[in-house]
């Protein structure tokens, strides 16, 4: 019964992907006749709307549409560009493919394959059992122990990864402290602990993330618009030197918020006297 539940369901998302693939390039088609061929600027001005930039609207339209189906594979749908920007006349081949290897391309890249070693060689967990060993295994400083080693691996790897490779240690912990307790119901103050145990995880990816250009692709991106539209460059100290005191007071308003206002912890058991 379940391989045929199984055969249904790949059926199913098979035919999904056969219509997800006619009807993408029927909506950018759409999308490009749709458009006018002229509009009002700011100024009240009355500008042409070229036959390329309403072709990279409706580019725009069938990769967005691609993205939220998969109908292929997401990796391919990026390269998109790379075949109708220069077939479709909306940039030559170079002027395209020259934004593939960007620099801030690249810092993405870097800071993916920097992912990859510490999930691989386990090192997210040895920065946060060096935390706990300096901020302690009581439940509050558990909390606060997670939150700046979180937010000091999100400072350097995608906030998103970081989320991804702390929360499996968040819930070893939570384990931890569920073993030193001897009743079997969860009381409030556990439950307490355990949420913010993980929006820990959460805000401090994010907070930790703006603290230097590559913790999260935002930055890069801004930082290339600034580059681009305006001539600013900004230097990795220069965003360094204004985020890290943003982010060094945010941790503690974070901390004291979850732990003292929204979830307060109050457990009964001590301190936790093993941690491995």
């Amino acid at each position: 019964m379940s391989m045929e539940s199984d055969s249904l369901v790949t059926v199913s998302l098979a035919k999904t992907k056969v219509w997800a693939l006619i009807l993408g390039p029927l909506l950018a088609i759409l999308v490009y006749y749709l458009l006018p061929e002229s509009y009002v600027n700011g100024a009240g001005e009355t500008v042409a709307f070229s036959q390329g930039g309403r072709a990279c609207a409706g580019v725009v339209v069938l990769m967005a549409f691609f993205w939220f189906t998969e109908a292929i594979p997401i990796a391919v749908t990026a390269m998109v560009p790379l075949v109708f920007f220069p077939l479709l006349g909306i940039a030559t081949p170079g002027e395209t493919m020259k934004h593939y290897a960007s620099g801030t391309v690249f810092l993405f890249l870097g800071g993916f394959l920097l992912a990859a070693g510490i999930h691989r060689w386990h090192l997210d967990r040895r920065i946060a059992l060096v935390t706990i060993r300096i901020f302690g295994t009581n439940p509050k400083q558990m909390v606060f122990g997670m939150l700046m080693s979180t937010a000091f691996l999100s400072a350097w790897v995608s906030n998103s990864a970081t989320a991804a490779m702390m929360c499996p240690i968040a819930v070893a912990m939570l384990a931890l402290v569920r073993s030193t307790q001897t009743e079997q119901k969860i009381g409030k103050d556990e439950r307490n602990f355990g949420v913010c145990m993980l929006l820990a995880v959460a805000y401090a990816a994010s907070i930790g993330g703006c603290a230097t250009i590559v913790g999260s692709p935002p930055n890069g991106i801004f930082a290339r618009f600034l580059s681009d539209a305006y001539g600013l460059e900004v230097s990795f100290l220069q965003w360094f030197s204004v985020a890290i005191p943003v982010t060094l007071i945010m941790l503690p308003i974070v901390f004291f918020a979850l732990c003292y206002i929204f979830f307060p912890i109050k457990m009964k058991v001590g301190r936790i006297r093993e941690f491995h």
